[in-house]
């Protein structure tokens, strides 16, 4: 039985041998005879003869077909003929890309450039193949193959060139060429180093017919130049490396990376390095050339050295261990081995002065987290401590528990018992990063408390490394602790606030996340039945999602609303089977089995409802009973409805603990004045158990019910701002500024302890930048603590195993069109998963090839995607199914079967409606022998972060990402489901195909090894300017509304626009509170104008007296916004679309203000000109 690791280099040597052709050591396939020409067979690999190169666009009138014409697709391709008159392979999103408008040549060389030192000797040596053509006549007509090999020595000395060395009897055919320079003093090389250039070149006479029967014996085909050097190649140096201004992050680069080296570029392929010792990692001793180059990304795993493998784990264990002291000594353990790792580090010896410096800060962060680590663990000797995170325990396991019940088919209770469960229970660096944490959340007023209070904690950790788990469990600590410290109303609330950027990221962890919830639910409710010491509290624990009104509604409705977008119009249209769900949960948290609408309930009744509750009804169909009979009754069948609150009216009145939102509904603070109880600015409160609406009511509102203790709730206590690296350019400079407000609102008094903000990504650089200019913290702690190695930080290490290792295939096929290059790419690929799902399909579920049967396609934005969809409907259908015996080779085994037309492709994209997008996610989840499967999926960057399906293991991305970050994090989307195990390890499969007429996509193929064995490296920095002048026009009237609406109860609900005292009185309150987080934000050191916070202070107070000014106006009557709730007069805020003249006039234009921090300017090309010379007044 083939494994998935096998099935996958089958995927590989198929698509080599269907692009490229045999090499040299490919005896069943050296004298190969073709059906048809060379060039219309393969798509790559052979060179052209130099004269004779043929640009590679159709010809018109009566024109013999160019190479293009026959470019490994058929003259039907109607879809590909489309798209090179049309589309010539622009780029969408970007204008100054002209190198896709350049002409396309077939190359008639190839080469590599390396580093040589002085008198070395080099042994080349040539493979290619001839192909032979048919005779006049000859029935069938075949194309005979002729194996090539050629081998050349020669010494380079010095600087100079080489004239053509012969490779073929004949002079005029291919040949050698070498040009030596002096390899470069400012990057370091030394005195006897050369940077030489060797090229293999085709200068064969062409023919004068240009028919391609007469074309293609004078091409090389299956072109491979390999060197080899007894002494040795020395590696070509960074410029990064060798820069003098580095920053921490590049200093750290430089020290993880010193061990890895790039030996040579290529020119039209790619080259790879052999006889790389580790002994000696910087000197390869041969060079090859390759046209489909690969790279290994190694797996990641999350496992501490063997040392720290006696500190429990599991879940359950803990929580019975916490009932004691005992647990202390349990953990300690834990810091033990850290230090004693740090004192071993680094394990390779470090030379350079630089490198050494920077070894020893790390070794001074990781004391530092090994001595936060022991603080932690010794404050449980607290007993409200201990007891909190003995619950987290109890709740994470209950919650992972039914979550792995969901895929393994195994009774929740039978996890862990059952072969192929595991039971519940941590990474290690998730428990090491919950521990570190208690002090700031569980003592914020103590010393150390307060130090974290104020740092912001960075979870920097791969992708599918086990990120959400880690800040799930601070998220149960932290609502557990607030209830066990406040047992009153007070601890009510959000408590946790977790904010993304996409709403695919924000529907992928509504269901972890509201899974853990149900379980603290449940546990609240069988505390209080059991009259246990340690009760939760009498609010119950709910979950909030707070997104677009495009996921989910803003408003309740009721039978005599008119506006269609209400839950009840949406619940409506739904059971009537005319829409979609109202709400984007698909199925319970709790048990998996799918949300009926027979659960969905307005209450008390569709009139006049206050609430939607949604319970989890069994559908009546047998099958579907049987699927999930293992789960066992649902608790929120039918008493307790599920503590989910997705519509916005609930979420303002009911407050749930939890809350998931986008970060750019914030936008919403100063027109919506009920978000202010978001924040705990709420007086009263009547309890669901009374007669009345349960909920919370603030200033925005008449108050109904109890008094709350001390005038409010406690704030939320808890920020999680996953996949850190999105909060950039235009969207993270808008909520930089915003987030001067929510800091303010959840710090209701000067003495009140700030929020406790987690950070999280898998890409970053200059964190400490855009962290303190999002959230004005002037300390960012990252976690893990990098090491000195890049392979090992004690919490985590590569596993240096090919077969879990993500592999990389890297294609660039000069003079294609690119969409007919994917399109050949698709059907090879998809062709030969078939082949290996056919060769395994007695194992029906398990099939090893089940993860290569669904195509993930990447595309960097819609125009592409667009296109190559229109190419997939039309031919992949028709030409899928006779793929296999159209490539079939007499006397060689068919590395392709006949696959069944697929289905349409399905869409992860912005312009698929949230329902559409959750059903195909679950699609994606399904094995290939379910009748729902996928066979291809097209996505955008939506998929980059929050797509987490194990089964995916095969994606082809077009183009290389506008970002590295973007590439990292897209192509981490396959080969999740990895292990030791062999049968279990389902590892990725990446081909990126890339155009060798963009600069940027040329250099990633030429130097594809080694770009992917550092590509993390080449993270680039993001921008986050929140005090700008621009971004101060656009986004600074909404700011100062939303802070003097929020923090003054006066000026709260729709009419309080109108109270003028209040803005006097809070006026001056609000410009020093901006003035210092310009300050905070960095926007005033010493690299800018000390001026600026004063310019923001006077900005501000200048707003307000606009603001007070149109309150004194004759018959003045003012609201927040015209269509306001229970307001009247005229609107105070405007959108910039706003057309009313009232908002071109003074006083009321300057409150211009936006509904989402996404409604900003389009980025703007600028085109440098006149470089390095003084533009004058004439130019």
């Amino acid at each position: 039985m083939a494994t998935s690791a096998e099935i996958r280099q089958q995927l590989v040597a198929a698509l080599c041998s269907d692009l490229i052709g045999p090499g040299w050591d490919d005896m069943a396939r050296r004298h190969e005879q073709l059906p048809q020409p060379p060039s219309v067979w393969y798509t790559t690999g052979f060179l052209v003869p130099h004269v004779f190169q043929q640009e590679a666009e159709r010809p018109g009138g009566d024109h013999q077909p160019s190479y293009a014409d026959l470019a490994g697709e058929d003259d039907s391709n109607d879809a590909a003929n489309r798209l090179e008159k049309k589309e010539r392979d622009e780029d969408a999103n970007d204008s100054l890309d002209q190198g896709n408008k350049r002409r396309s040549w077939f190359p008639s060389s190839l080469g590599m450039s390396f580093i040589l030192e002085r008198g070395s000797s080099l042994e080349v040596t040539v493979t290619w193949g001839d192909y032979l053509p048919p005779a006049d006549g000859d029935d069938p007509r075949l194309w005979l193959r002729s194996p090539q090999k050629a081998e050349q020595s020669f010494t380079i000395t010095g600087p100079g060139g080489s004239n053509d060395i012969p490779l073929e009897p004949n002079p005029e055919g291919l040949c050698l060429r070498w040009i030596a320079r002096p390899a470069p003093k400012k990057l370091g090389y030394p005195s006897d180093q050369l940077s030489v250039s060797l090229f293999l070149l085709n200068k064969r006479q062409p023919p004068e017919s240009n028919q391609i029967r007469h074309r293609d014996p004078h091409a090389a085909f299956q072109a491979e130049l390999s060197v080899h050097c007894p002494q040795g190649f020395p590696p070509r140096r960074d410029a990064l490396q060798n820069a003098s201004n580095q920053d921490n992050d590049e200093a750290l680069a430089a020290l993880q990376y010193r061990r890895d080296f790039c030996f040579a570029s290529g020119h039209n392929v790619a080259v790879i390095a052999d006889g790389v010792a580790d002994d000696r990692p910087d000197r390869a001793f041969t060079l090859t050339s390759t046209w489909l180059p690969t790279a290994e990304v190694m797996r990641v795993l999350p496992e501490p050295p063997l040392e720290a493998r006696n500190v429990p784990m599991g879940m359950e264990a803990l929580a019975d261990l916490s009932q004691s002291h005992q647990v202390i000594d349990r953990l300690l353990p834990m810091v033990k081995a850290y230090r004693g790792w740090i004192t071993q580090q680094p394990r390779h010896p470090v030379s350079d002065k630089d490198q050494n410096d920077t070894a020893k800060q790390l070794r001074a962060q990781a004391e530092d987290c090994a001595k936060r680590i022991e603080i932690a663990i010794q404050l449980l000797s607290d007993p409200l401590v201990r007891e909190a995170f003995r619950t987290m325990n109890v709740v994470m396991a209950r919650a992972q528990r039914q979550r792995s019940a969901f895929s393994t088919k195994v009774s929740p209770d039978q996890i862990g018992t059952v072969e192929g469960t595991r039971t519940p229970g941590w990474r290690f660096f998730q428990l090491a990063f919950v521990l570190m944490n208690l002090p700031g959340l569980a003592q914020p007023l103590s010393d150390q408390g307060r130090i974290d209070r104020e740092s912001v904690e960075l979870l920097f950790f791969p992708t599918g490394g086990g990120k959400t788990e880690a800040y799930l469990g601070l998220a149960a600590f932290t609502l557990v602790h607030r209830r066990l410290a406040h047992p009153g109303i007070e601890s009510a609330g959000v408590t946790v606030l977790m904010r993304y950027t996409l709403r695919l990221l924000t529907l992928d962890q509504l269901g972890r996340a509201a899974t853990l919830i149900c379980a603290l639910e449940l546990e609240r409710q069988e505390r209080a039945k059991a009259g246990d010491r340690y009760l939760l509290g009498e609010w119950p624990f709910e979950i909030g999602m707070w997104v677009g009104k495009a996921a989910s509604p803003n408003k309740l409705g009721g039978s005599g609303d008119s506006d269609q977008n209400s839950t009840h119009a949406l619940l409506t249209k739904w059971k009537s089977g005319k829409g979609d769900r109202p709400i984007p949960i698909e199925t319970c948290p709790w048990c998996n089995r799918p949300l009926q609408h027979q659960g969905f309930h307005l209450r008390p009744n569709k009139q006049k409802p206050d609430r939607l509750e949604i319970y989890c009804r069994e559908s009546p169909a047998p099958e579907a009973k049987q699927e999930h009979a293992h789960m066992g009754a649902c608790p929120f069948k039918r008493a307790t409805p599920l503590p989910v609150l997705a519509v916005d009216e609930q979420i303002y009145r009911r407050l749930p603990c939890f809350l998931i939102s986008t970060i750019d509904k914030f936008a919403a603070l100063p027109w919506v004045g009920k978000t202010s109880s978001l924040f705990g600015n709420v007086s009263h409160y009547q309890l669901p158990s009374g007669a009345g609406v349960a909920g919370f009511w603030g200033p925005a509102e008449k108050a109904v019910g109890l008094r709350i203790p001390h005038g409010r709730l406690l704030p939320p206590e808890l920020v999680i701002q996953d996949e850190l690296h999105l909060i950039s350019g235009p969207l993270g400079t808008l909520a930089g500024l915003y987030e001067t407000v929510i800091e303010r609102l959840m710090r209701p008094t000067p003495d009140s302890p700030p929020p406790k903000i987690v950070a999280s990504t898998a890409t970053v650089r200059r964190a400490e930048v855009q962290i303190r200019a999002l959230f004005g913290r002037s300390q960012a702690r990252v976690f893990p603590p990098p090491g000195p190695e890049r392979e090992d930080n004690f919490f985590s290490r590569t596993v240096d195993d090919p077969n879990q290792a993500r592999l990389y295939v890297g294609l660039s096929a000069p003079g294609r069109n690119l969409k007919g290059v994917l399109l050949r790419s698709y059907l090879g690929l998809m062709a030969s998963a078939q082949k290996a799902w056919d060769d395994n399909k007695a194992m029906g579920e398990k099939n090893p090839a089940d993860p290569y049967m669904t195509l993930l396609g990447y595309f960097s934005n819609l125009k592409e995607l667009g296109v190559t969809r229109s190419i997939l409907e039309d031919e992949l259908g028709a030409q899928l199914e006779e793929f296999a015996s159209n490539r079939a080779i007499e006397g060689v085994e068919n590395p392709f079967a006949k696959r069944r037309r697929p289905e349409m492709p399905e869409e992860l994209t912005s312009r698929v409606n949230t329902a559409k997008i959750s059903e195909t996610k679950d699609r994606l989840s399904k094995s290939y022998v379910d009748k729902q499967k996928l066979d291809v999926a097209l996505a955008t960057n939506m998929i980059s972060v929050g797509l987490d399906i194990a089964r995916l293991g095969l994606m082809v991305v077009l183009n290389q990402p506008k970002t590295a970050a973007e590439y990292i994090q897209a192509t981490s989307r396959v080969g999740r489901q990895l292990s030791g195990n062999p049968d279990a390890n389902k590892p990725g499969l990446v081909l990126v195909l890339l155009n060798p007429n963009r600069p940027r996509d040329r250099s990633h193929f030429e130097l594809f090894p080694y770009w992917h064995q550092t590509f993390y490296r080449h993270v680039e920095a993001t921008s986050c300017t929140p005090f700008a002048s621009r971004a101060i026009d656009r986004g600074l009237p909404g700011v100062v509304v939303a802070m003097a609406r929020h923090s003054e109860a006066q000026l709260t609900p729709p009419k309080g626009a109108m109270a003028a005292d209040a803005l006097q009185r809070i006026k001056g309150e609000i410009a020093e509170a901006l003035q210092s987080r310009c300050r905070a934000a960095g926007a005033a050191d010493d690299d800018h104008s000390q001026l600026l916070p004063t310019e923001v202070r006077d900005q501000v107070i200048d707003l307000i007296e606009a603001w007070w000014k149109l309150t004194q106006q004759p018959e003045a009557k003012l609201q927040y916004w015209t269509h306001e709730e229970k307001g009247s007069g005229a609107g105070l805020l405007h959108t910039p679309l706003d057309t009313d003249a009232l908002y071109a006039s003074d006083g009321y234009k300057q409150f211009s203000t936006n509904w989402s921090l996404r409604d900003v300017e389009p980025t703007l090309p600028i085109r440098l000109v006149n470089f390095r010379d003084e533009i004058t007044a004439d130019d």
